[in-house]
């Protein structure tokens, strides 16, 4: 089985979430990649103390879908802790191993420190359904509308390491990034 018919839930989701509130959203993020053993997708709005999240991944062996909801809890100037439920669902190409729909939590600490050149991110999270964990440290540059990530990330299905480049593109939300 493929992710491409369970495309509409991400989107039907989105729609859902952009309902439950009537103004707009605090931030949306949406990153798609590919490499040469891992495909994936991140979407995230978030309003207020709440983000909504969904994560495909496509790898040699199977694919998984998660969504989630969970709660910011400001840890003072340290950190934002970000927690709550989650659902999933994993294909293998081995049939025999696919599995049911499956609950869990997830579990986030994030950083983000203004410098004089731009920004620093910080992101450590896990999950707890497949195991699922993701490391992220990022650096830009506000004068070169540039910058540069390293993450690695897994379940128990895969792991991944990605060190990317990013360019913006002026007065525009988009940017390109390569890895």
């Amino acid at each position: 089985m493929t992710l491409y018919p369970l495309l509409p839930v991400p989107a039907l989701a989105t729609l859902l979430c952009l309902a439950c509130h009537s103004a707009q959203a605090d931030g949306f993020f949406m990153q798609a990649d590919g490499g040469r053993e891992t495909r994936g997708g991140v979407i995230a709005l978030q309003r207020r103390a709440l983000t909504y999240g969904i994560n495909a991944s496509a790898y040699d062996g199977g694919e998984e879908l998660y969504a989630s909801l969970t709660y910011a809890l400001p840890l003072g100037d340290l950190a934002v802790m970000k927690f709550g439920p989650a659902i999933g669902k994993t294909w293998e190409d081995d049939a025999a191993r696919n599995d049911d729909l499956r609950a869990g939590g997830k579990i986030a600490l994030e950083r983000y420190r203004a410098t004089d050149f731009g920004g620093l991110y910080g992101l450590a999270e896990i999950g707890s359904i497949n195991d699922a964990w993701f490391l992220l440290a990022q650096m830009d540059s506000r004068a070169l509308d540039a910058g540069m990530s390293l993450s690695r990330g897994g379940s128990d299905n895969y792991t991944e390491t990605t060190l990317a480049l990013r360019k913006g593109f002026r007065d525009s939300p988009f940017s390109l990034r390569a890895a």
